[in-house]
């Protein structure tokens, strides 16, 4: 059984799995998540390392309420509305940029449109359809959808996965950027520890599955603030721990 707790519930994000399992394609059981336990403060960005295939995607459906078979809790933070940017953008194709950003949001105003458009540079891509779109142009429309909504929570499933560094780097700037002009709380699944070490305020290393907590490192000093030798720094503490 699973507990998710009702909108308007913690002002934090707090997350107790005793298991998680799934069938084979034997039918036998494989238990993918196992005494997982983590908390986020309200506001905060967290980000998840660990092996491939050890359940991150897993656990970012479990708190999305998109899976409900786990036996454990989860707490999730502001009035129940949820953000998530999954690794393939996942837009409408007959829908242009705009239509595509206030599908989920149909009462956000003009002027918040045109802020989420300038921050992500797609002001002159507002009336263009997803088949004109680079990739790269894709991610920013489901970076700004999620964002329209003005979640409480916000899940990213490797947003920037594929992206050449130059391109990642420059969307990482623009998601921490939209995260400073209106906090939410933020979690971020990457096999990437550099990116962890530039974006999150805490850092959550998983074990191989069934996945735990191995490890939480608070991440000093701010999030912008961050020199690229201390970033350097970080990702190799997280790489001698995984």
């Amino acid at each position: 059984m699973n507990d998710a707790s009702p909108a308007g519930g913690p002002a934090r994000l707090e997350v107790d799995i005793r298991s998680k399992s799934v069938s084979a394609a034997n039918g036998a059981p494989v238990e993918i998540l196992r005494d997982l336990s983590l908390s986020l403060r309200e506001g905060r960005i967290g980000a998840i390392l660990g092996p491939s295939g050890c359940g991150k995607t897993t656990l970012l459906k479990c708190i999305a309420g998109l899976d409900d078979g786990y036996d454990g809790r989860i707490g999730r933070p502001g009035l129940g509305r949820l953000g998530m940017v999954f690794q393939e953008p996942r837009l409408l194709p007959w829908r242009t940029v705009e239509q595509n950003i206030t599908l989920p949001a149909p009462n956000v105003n003009a002027a918040d449109i045109d802020a989420l458009l300038n921050v992500l540079h797609l002001t002159e891509h507002r009336t263009h359809y997803p088949g004109e779109l680079s990739l790269g142009l894709a991610r920013r429309v489901a970076l700004a959808r999620a964002f329209a909504v003005e979640p409480g929570l916000l899940l990213l499933d490797e947003p920037f996965v594929s992206l050449d560094a130059p391109l990642a780097a420059e969307l990482r700037r623009e998601l921490a950027a939209l995260v400073s002009r209106r906090p939410v709380t933020t979690l971020l699944v990457t096999h990437d520890a550099s990116e962890a070490a530039e974006l999150a305020d805490v850092i959550f290393v998983f074990s191989p599955r069934p996945a735990r907590v191995i490890a939480q490192i608070p991440v000093e000093p701010p999030r912008g603030k961050r020199t690229a030798s201390e970033i350097t720094a970080i990702a190799a503490r997280i790489a001698a721990i995984s």
